[in-house]
Order: C-alpha cells, then structure tokens, then sequence
C-alpha cells in the first residue's frame, strides 16, 4: 500500500502534515508549482497517473476535505477482497456541520453513487 498526494500549490502546513500523518505509511507527495484549481479535471487526471504509476490492485482518490464514515474501517477489507468488484461508488455528501448537510437545487450529489 502507497499514499500519493498531489498538492496544488499550496500555500499552507498540508504537505508538512502529510508527511507527519504518513510517517509510517510509504508515500509521495507531489508540490504542483502553480495552482491548477481552475481546471479540476486536469488536476485528478494528474493524481491519477501518479497513483496508477504506482501499479496498485486498488486506487482510492479523496479529496483533502473528504472523509469516509467510520464505517469504513470494517467494510473496506471485505470491499476489496471481491474478485467480482473491480469499481465501488460512493455518494458524496457536503456537509454544513456535524450532523447537517446541503441540499438544495445547486448540490444534489448525494443523490447519486459515482465512482
């Protein structure tokens, strides 16, 4: 198992605390110069080429403000041990607190499960 982060040009502690959080854990971080904010699709293709470089039997891609529930812990070996499964889909939830999330007309995409 490989943790590969991409980091857009930021300007903050995230690669710093990436490399405190994955100390243990083998891993690349990857500082894009500039932001590429902008174009997102250009950004998770580049993650993406990074972490299939890697030649894994699994990829999950997160963003830095996304989370699983804890829920997860327990189901992700059963997950990936599936010969049969060779994608999973999750909804996305944007959540306003805690215990609320966004749903209106502009954010609907807990609607749906995409890969």
């Amino acid at each position: 198992d490989q943790a590969v982060i991409l980091d857009d040009a930021s300007d903050d502690e995230t690669v710093n605390l990436c490399k405190r959080s994955l100390s243990t854990v083998p891993h690349q971080i990857v500082v894009n110069s500039e932001p590429g904010f902008h174009n997102e699709i250009t950004l998770r293709k580049q993650l993406w080429n990074l972490a299939a470089a890697t030649r894994p039997d699994w990829i999950l891609v997160l963003d830095a403000d996304e989370i699983f529930d804890d829920e997860i812990i327990s189901a992700l070996p059963h997950l990936l041990a599936n010969p049969e499964a060779d994608s999973y889909s999750f909804r996305l939830y944007d959540m306003w607190n805690e215990t609320c999330y966004r749903e209106d007309v502009f954010w609907q995409a807990h609607n749906y499960y995409r890969p």
